[in-house]
């Protein structure tokens, strides 16, 4: 690995980058994320602003369009041999929502109503498993889904900690039905 240190938003992306690489074969998945930093490395300056890094991160598009397009590539050649014949080596591909991303989406928000527990889980599963979404955006879906849940329990807690608003008033038992006799 290269040695050099990018803007942390460039190493946040690479690392996005080789998550999502994790389906190709090792040495496919480390040529590529070289190639990527290689192509940040060249494109910001030192003193890199955030928006700089963030244009040319948007242009590169993302993670899984990278990967998806070095995974086609991969059948007609490595990536560097198609760069060797002068081909671009990083074209977007467009991005696809698949089944999979439709009913995670689906289910984290119409499926809470129509399957309370089992929507949200389905599409949590669904989202944790596909290279699409980033791991910010999951992480933001969980919190999301399970809001809702931690609100209930906490207002919960607040009113069995503090008791009832006035005292409940006892009134002593009738004495003949303690079986007492007068």
């Amino acid at each position: 690995m290269n040695s050099t240190r990018l803007h942390p938003m460039a190493e946040a992306y690479l690392d996005r980058l080789e998550v999502a690489a994790h389906v190709l074969p090792a040495q496919d998945r480390d040529d590529l994320v070289e190639e990527v930093r290689g192509h940040l490395l060249a494109g910001l300056s030192e003193g890199a602003s955030d928006a700089e890094v963030r244009n040319l991160i948007d242009a590169l598009g993302s993670p899984g369009d990278i990967v998806a397009a070095a995974a086609a590539q991969g059948e007609l050649g490595s990536p560097r041999a198609r760069a060797a014949e002068g081909a671009p080596s990083l074209a977007p591909v467009p991005s696809r929502w698949g089944t999979p991303e439709i009913v995670a989406v689906v289910s984290l928000t119409v499926g809470s109503f129509v399957l309370p527990v089992l929507g949200p889980l389905l599409g949590l599963i669904l989202a944790w498993t596909s290279p699409r979404w980033t791991r910010s955006e999951k992480i933001v879906a969980t919190g999301l889904t399970f809001l809702p849940l931690v609100a209930l329990v906490l207002l919960a807690a607040v009113f069995t900690a503090s008791g009832p608003s006035h005292p409940v008033p006892v009134s002593p038992r009738p004495q003949h039905l303690l079986g007492e006799s007068s």
